[in-house]
């Protein structure tokens, strides 16, 4: 390798790690899709800015971006179909640590979000074959319904996907809403009727959010912090 070789690849070396810091600062943990999408936004979101910052670095891909005019690939539902390819590998992960977990416990706590969407998230916790406990996000899901059996049956389509015997569920965690927590119509009961080793406990990071609020609401100057 010549010296010209070097300095061009120590200069390309230096442009790809500023770049890699200008992305880590301006686009990670931002909203994967944002509002304003345009070439010239400054807050396209990741998956945009991503492909900015890649076309940068690559002229095939960048001449592709300026000059197709049939298919380049940043619309929202080619967005949509790579995080539902994404979901589909790490759930496909997911099932294949449970079959090799003994037991697994199922959380669950449903929101509106934003735009007035209902949502249900599911999560699982077992231990890998190493005895490592983890705790994996299974997914959003838009039940029938806010009652008790539309959640339930939401809950069990999924444990279903999942478990190879009802009796591997021993644990299922909640808030303390009556339709999730309820003794004799809520969903800890009727996914217990399913799954009898499936006892019911209340979730302690909601406990802890509770008790944080009424600590906070005693001191009016806290507020300030939050």
């Amino acid at each position: 390798m010549n010296s010209v070789q070097k300095i061009l690849q120590c200069n390309f070396s230096t442009i790809l790690l500023e770049k890699k810091m200008e992305i880590k600062n301006k686009a990670f943990e931002l909203a994967l899709r944002g509002h304003d999408e345009k070439s010239n936004s400054e807050n396209p979101g990741v998956f945009r800015g991503l492909i900015n910052f890649s076309s940068e670095l690559d002229s095939v891909l960048k001449c592709h971006i300026e000059n197709s005019s049939v298919f380049k690939g940043l619309s929202k539902s080619i967005q949509n179909d790579l995080l539902e390819c994404c979901l589909a590998v790490c759930q496909q992960r997911i099932k294949n640590e449970i079959k090799q977990a003994e037991y697994i416990s199922v959380m669950a706590d449903e929101t509106t979000d934003v735009s007035a969407q209902f949502q249900l998230s599911i999560i699982f916790r077992y231990l890998l074959s190493d005895g490592t406990p983890v705790e994996r996000f299974w997914g959003f899901f838009n039940p029938t319904g806010h009652d008790a059996k539309s959640l339930s049956e939401c809950i069990i389509f999924n444990l279903e996907k999942v478990l190879e015997s009802p009796n591997m569920l021993i644990c299922q965690s909640y808030d303390s809403a009556n339709v999730m927590s309820g003794r004799l119509n809520g969903v800890q009961k009727i996914i217990n009727n399913s799954y009898k080793n499936a006892h019911f406990i209340h979730c302690y990071a909601r406990q802890l959010n509770l008790i944080l609020i009424q600590a906070t609401s005693q001191n009016p100057h806290s507020g300030l912090r939050f």
